[in-house]
C-alpha cells in the first residue's frame, strides 16, 4: 500500500482557520506552492500543532521472507510511485521464484546508478577476465575492451542515457534502429546488440538490473543483407600468395632506397632477416590454409603445441586459446610436417617459445601481401582477408572429397550447418566432376531379361 506519514509542526502565522464540523483546521501553501489542510491539535503544554504529511509516498509491503517493508518512493506523484512499488513486488517475486538472489531486495539503494560508472566497472571486469558463468578467463583483448567501450558510449551518448535503470528495451531497440538507417549492415547491428547484452547480463548478475532488457530486442537477419563476406581463394591465387609473402619483405626493403642499390654494400645479415621474415609469412599462410586455424589460434601456438613425432602429427590448442572454449587438435599433413620441423630446427625455437612471431591482427600484413601478388580485394564471391584462408582451407578439403561431419570436426565448428553454408564454396565445375562418379545404369541387362521373359510366354 501507498501512504503519506506525517510529521508535528507548529501552525503557520500566516495559515487560515476553519471549523467543519467543530473541529478546527488550518490552511497554508508551503514553500513549493502547495495547499496544506491540516487539523489544528493542542499538544500537553498547550502549545498548537499539525500532523503535516510528507512530500513523498512511502510504500508499505512483504518480502520474500515474509518481514514487513517500509520504503521511500521519491515520488510526489501517486501513480509514479505505485510503479515504483510495482517494481519492488516484482523483484520480491523473482526471488521467491529463484531467479534472483535474496540480496537484490535487501540491498541499499544510495541514489540511482550511473551508466558510465557501471560501464568502466563492467570493462574493467572484462579486463580480469570476468564471464556470464562466473568462471575464470582468459582476459579480454585491447581490441574488444576498444569496441565494447566505443559501442556502450555511442549507446549512452546517443540515447542521452545517464543512469542505468534507462537502459531499457524501447532504447536498446532505437539505437539499433538509429544504426540501420544510418546504413549499418545486419551484422554490424547484431554485433552492437551482442555487447549491450554481455553488458546487461554483468548487470543481471550483480543485481543492478532485474532482468536483461537487451533479450526483447529484435536480431537483425543477416542471411539479407551480406556485407564483405569472405572468399575463398583460388588455387592459382593461393600459389601467387605464398610467393609474394616470401619475397615481399626484401622486396619492400629494397624498393623504400632511392636509386640503384648496390646489394654489395647491403649488411648480409639484413638481407639474412628478410629473406627469413619473408619465409616465415609464407609458412603462417601455408599452415593456415592445410588446418583452418584462425589467426589468433596459431598466434598463442608454441613450439611444444606442436607434436610432429606423433603418430599422427598434429597441433594441441588450450581451452584458453580457441573461440569453443575447449581443448583441440588439429591435424598436419606430411608437407606441412617437414616445413615446420625444418622452422624449428633452423631458427631453434624452443619450449615455450611461440611457434611464428605474428602481430595480434595480421590486417595490414594480409593487405600488403595480397596486394604484392595482385589479388583482388574484392571480387561477386566476396572479399579477400585474413579469415579467407580459413574459408579456403574448408573448400580444398571438401573438393578433396573429406566428408561433411569430418570436415565438421577439423574445422571445429559446434554446427554442421555453419560448416555446410560458410566454408564450402564448390564451383559448378567441382559439383560437375562430383556427379561424374556416379556409375552407369546397365541397361543392357535388363533388355537381356525383357527378351528372356518374352521368349518364356
Amino acid at each position: 500500500m501507498l501512504f503519506k506519514p506525517c510529521y508535528k509542526a507548529p501552525v503557520p502565522a500566516h495559515a487560515t482557520r476553519s471549523k467543519e464540523k467543530g473541529v478546527v483546521y488550518a490552511s497554508w501553501k508551503n514553500k513549493h506552492g502547495k495547499r496544506i489542510k491540516a487539523q489544528v491539535r493542542i499538544d500537553k503544554e498547550g502549545h498548537e500543532y499539525c500532523n503535516v504529511p510528507v512530500q513523498c509516498f512511502y510504500a508499505k509491503y512483504k518480502d520474500s521472507a515474509g518481514r514487513l517493508v517500509i520504503r521511500n518512493t521519491e515520488c510526489t506523484q501517486k501513480d509514479a510511485a505505485q510503479s515504483k512499488l510495482n517494481s519492488w513486488r516484482g523483484i520480491t517475486e523473482k526471488v521467491k521464484a529463484g531467479h534472483l538472489r535474496s540480496e537484490a531486495e535487501q540491498a541499499k539503494k544510495h541514489g540511482p546508478m550511473l551508466f558510465k560508472d557501471v560501464q568502466a566497472e563492467y570493462v574493467d571486469a572484462l579486463r580480469r577476465g570476468w564471464n556470464k558463468r562466473r568462471q575464470v578467463a582468459r582476459p579480454a583483448s585491447e581490441s574488444h575492451l576498444y569496441y565494447v567501450k566505443h559501442v556502450l558510449t555511442a549507446f549512452r551518448d546517443g540515447r542521452n542515457i545517464h543512469r542505468l535503470i534507462d537502459l531499457t528495451p524501447k532504447a536498446v531497440q532505437k539505437h539499433l534502429d538509429d544504426l540501420q538507417d544510418k546504413g549499418k549492415s545486419a551484422r554490424t547491428r547484431n554485433y552492437h546488440r551482442a555487447i549491450l547484452s554481455g553488458f546487461a547480463n554483468y548487470c543481471y548478475f550483480h543485481d543492478y538490473l532485474p532482468d536483461n532488457p537487451v533479450e526483447k530486442a529484435s536480431i537483425a537477419d543477416v542471411e539479407q543483407d551480406k556485407r564483405r563476406t569472405p572468399r575463398a581463394l583460388t588455387e592459382k591465387e593461393l600459389a601467387r600468395l605464398l610467393a609474394a609473402a616470401e619475397t615481399r619483405p626484401l622486396d619492400s626493403f629494397l624498393l623504400k632506397n632511392t636509386g640503384p642499390v648496390d646489394m654489395g654494400n647491403v649488411d648480409p645479415e639484413t638481407i639474412e632477416r628478410r629473406k627469413i621474415a619473408g619465409r616465415q609469412h609464407r609458412l603462417v599462410y601455408l599452415t593456415l590454409v592445410n588446418t583452418g586455424l584462425r589467426w589468433g589460434e596459431l598466434r598463442r601456438v608454441c613450439v611444444r603445441d606442436v607434436m610432429l613425432k606423433a603418430s599422427a602429427p598434429h597441433i594441441r590448442l588450450s581451452a584458453e586459446n580457441t573461440k569453443g572454449k575447449r581443448d583441440d587438435i588439429v591435424p598436419l599433413v606430411d608437407s606441412l610436417v617437414k616445413e615446420l620441423h625444418a622452422w624449428i630446427v633452423d631458427t631453434g625455437r624452443i619450449g615455450a617459445s611461440p611457434l611464428f612471431d605474428m602481430p595480434e591482427g595480421g590486417i595490414l600484413v594480409f593487405d600488403r601481401d595480397i596486394k604484392a601478388a595482385k589479388i583482388p580485394k574484392e571480387t561477386k564471391d566476396g572479399r579477400a582477408c585474413v579469415h579467407s584462408l580459413r574459408h579456403t582451407a574448408a573448400t580444398r578439403m571438401a573438393r578433396a572429397g573429406v566428408p561433411v561431419a569430418i570436415l565438421k570436426d577439423i574445422m571445429r565448428h559446434s554446427d554442421i550447418k555453419t560448416t555446410m553454408k560458410y566454408y564450402t564454396h564448390l564451383t559448378a565445375i567441382d559439383m560437375h566432376n562430383a556427379v561424374q562418379s556416379l556409375p552407369p545404369i546397365l541397361e543392357e541387362g535388363i533388355e537381356d531379361e525383357n527378351q528372356n521373359g518374352k521368349s518364356a510366354t
